[in-house]
């Protein structure tokens, strides 16, 4: 920093007292203003400590005061220890957009950082020594014409069992040009819009546990990086089979493109990831939390981590500028969800005909139905919707004899209506919401539960029982905005207190289960079910002073009617530390119902074998339950269960 003239700024400061906060400096003599009066206006109003600040800098509070940045690339910072001082940061920051440019510098500050820019201005006098360098990169990434920016987007991506990351669902950005419309006859997808995602570049074969641990412990690095919307699209919808939800914000253009010059400065930029902390959900919601008031913010400070639904959650109840934040919700479905919705609407005959025709690849079946030309375009269009996800049955050929045909007769029939698709669902009263749509994300449970229960113990007598859950849902949950008759449960706490005990019941470290149940029941559409569950329990229900760490899980079968009911048989293997039984096998079988939103209820039997043991030396898992409630934030249970004894237990929880 260069040294101050006492002259100048003593004229600064007058100017200061004289005009501010009105922020217009006069410009008696007409001499440009350079950076030392920003420098004093920053010092004289302590801008280094405004939260905004500390925000753009992305500083956390360390002890006695003192703040870090969670970025880790040094090329962030314009001062030396800029990570660890926040007036530093800003004092470098101020001198070096007033440095001289010097040809196409793609390197000044203001090109590097035009975030910061846009605020300091709006914080500070207005100067007339400021350079204008011509920043080429910043100019194409927000557009410029019909191309600018002017919209701002949240996208959610459901979950997705199959990969690590991916298990809570995703948060991304999208950044839509001019001219974008979510109405009907609108561009829909706006599939160039570009996308903003934060996350871990996983290594290949990495396992859910491994994922999961080190996430917990801050063992990887994850960026912010961009690409086409459609590739977006591509991978959620048509590859991962997941429905994509964009919550629209209503911004006004100042604050569209101050999230757009952040994220510009956010590019490659390393942060430590942790599962429930540092993740999507938090570094996106903090991007937004820039156009918040100050104090306002998407994530929910009450409890240290964050998660997907956390963030739709909160959504949908903030306001912004005297009106809701969000604008509208458009709703995406996959390829499979499309295919499931068509298939529902064939009738008993066409749904004949399209499996004797998956068996026998003729068109002469076709012809010989007799089929209006409504329901055969119906019929094709779900032999060919299908022929794009399968990639191992007979329709994916690769051009083998029957596709092409299938293809030609479809084209010689008239195109059908569309199908009615959830165009636009407002948050508020969801009036334009089409029946039979999926309900959206910010719909669902809030992750959270704190639950308390009454129980009855036959060995034990009555007690109760405290449960925290971390997060995030069990298979008798709301069956909103989650895969069908699944689990996803992380760090599920329970202890039990009897008339002279304390106990701690178990804690479940993650569980996952997945019940796929075929929508259409088309071959190949069956998929493996799957359970996976790993923590520390007691060895019974009747123990008092007993427990093992274990390790259970293992593959499976499941049908049933999409939306109502599964059944499912598993056959697990189980690890723990029990001395006299380290290795068991466990049959398990069962049935979940959902009766609506508000009732579900579940039955299960297991029998759990060591199998160093006789075989009739195992024991039976009975399990029985029930959940009523349609809120959001609370439901009440009714449990029973055998397990060397008999126990039922009432329950209230509560979701947060």
């Amino acid at each position: 920093m260069k040294k101050a003239d006492p002259v100048r700024l003593l004229i600064g400061g007058l100017g200061l007292i004289a005009c501010w906060p009105g922020v217009v400096l006069a410009q008696a003599t007409g001499s440009a203003v350079d950076s030392e009066v920003w420098q004093a206006a920053a010092e004289a109003s302590a801008l280094h400590e405004r939260p905004r600040w500390h925000q753009l800098v992305h500083y956390s509070p360390r002890l006695a005061g003192s703040v870090r940045s969670d970025i880790h690339s040094p090329e962030f910072f314009l001062h030396p220890d800029g990570a660890n001082s926040s007036q530093a940061e800003l004092q470098a920051t101020i001198e070096a957009m007033f440095e001289p440019v010097n040809g196409l510098d793609e390197s000044h500050a203001q090109c590097r950082f035009p975030a910061r820019l846009l605020w300091l201005q709006q914080e500070l006098p207005q100067v007339t020594g400021l350079p204008t360098p011509e920043c080429i990169g910043y100019g194409n990434w927000r557009g410029e014409g019909g191309s600018e920016i002017t919209s701002i987007s949240l996208i959610s991506a459901d979950g997705y069992l199959r990969n690590p990351s991916s298990l809570y669902g995703h948060v991304l950005l999208k950044l839509n040009e001019r001219g974008y419309s979510p109405d009907p006859g609108g561009n829909r997808q706006n599939l160039l819009a570009t996308s903003v995602n934060f996350g871990v570049d996983l290594p290949s074969g990495e396992s859910p546990l491994m994922f999961i641990g080190r996430g917990m412990l801050g063992g990887y690095q994850a960026v912010f990086s961009h690409a086409r919307f459609h590739q977006n699209s591509v991978l959620y919808g048509e590859y991962q089979q997941r429905d994509l939800w964009e919550y629209r914000l209503d911004l006004e253009p100042e604050q569209a493109a101050l999230i757009v010059a952040h994220t510009w400065e956010l590019l490659g930029k390393e942060f430590t990831y942790y599962f429930t902390g540092s993740n999507c959900a938090y570094r996106t919601a903090a991007v937004i939390n820039l156009v918040l008031p100050e104090g306002q913010s998407l994530d929910n400070r009450i409890k240290p981590w964050t998660m997907p639904h956390d963030i739709f959650n909160h959504l949908a109840g903030t306001q912004l500028n005297g009106r809701d934040l969000v604008e509208s919700v458009i709703y995406y479905p996959s390829r499979e969800s499309e295919l499931a919705a068509d298939w529902a609407n064939l009738n008993p005959a066409q749904r004949t005909l399209a499996q004797r025709w998956l068996a026998e690849p003729d068109l002469t079946l076709i012809s010989e139905a007799a089929l209006s030309d409504a329901d055969e375009a119906a019929l094709l269009d779900v032999l060919l919707a299908y022929s794009s996800i399968q990639t191992e049955y007979p329709l994916a050929w690769n051009g083998a004899p029957g596709l092409t045909e299938l293809m030609a007769r479809r084209a010689a029939l008239p195109s059908r209506a569309a199908p009615a698709q959830p165009l636009s669902v407002q948050v508020n009263g969801e009036a334009r919401a089409v029946p039979g749509a999926p309900a959206p994300v910010h719909r669902a449970n809030y992750p959270t539960l704190l639950e308390t229960s009454g129980l009855w113990n036959q060995e034990q007598g009555p007690g109760a029982m405290a449960r925290f859950r971390l997060s995030y849902y069990d298979l008798l949950a709301r069956p909103v905005a989650r895969p069908e008759f699944s689990e996803l449960s992380m760090l599920d706490v329970k202890v039990t207190a009897f008339e002279d005990t304390v106990q701690l019941r178990s804690l479940d470290l993650v569980s996952v289960t997945a019940l796929n149940v075929p929508a259409t029941g088309l071959p190949g559409t069956r998929a493996w079910s799957g359970r996976l569950r790993a923590g520390y329990e007691q060895t019974g229900l009747a123990c008092t002073d007993c427990g093992a760490w274990f390790a259970e899980g293992g593959p499976g079968m499941a049908l049933g009617r999409p939306g109502n009911w599964a059944a499912y048989g598993l056959l697990e293997g189980r690890l723990d530390s029990e001395t006299d039984g380290v290795l068991s096998l466990t049959p398990r079988t069962g049935l979940i119902n959902h009766w609506g939103i508000g009732f579900s209820s579940g039955l299960s039997a297991a029998y759990r074998w060591p199998v160093a043991q006789a075989a009739d030396s195992g024991d039976w898992l009975l399990d029985a339950g029930m959940r009523v409630g349609s809120s959001q934030r609370w439901d009440v249970r009714l449990r029973w269960q055998h397990w060397d004894t008999q126990e039922a237990r009432l329950s209230l929880g509560t979701y947060w």
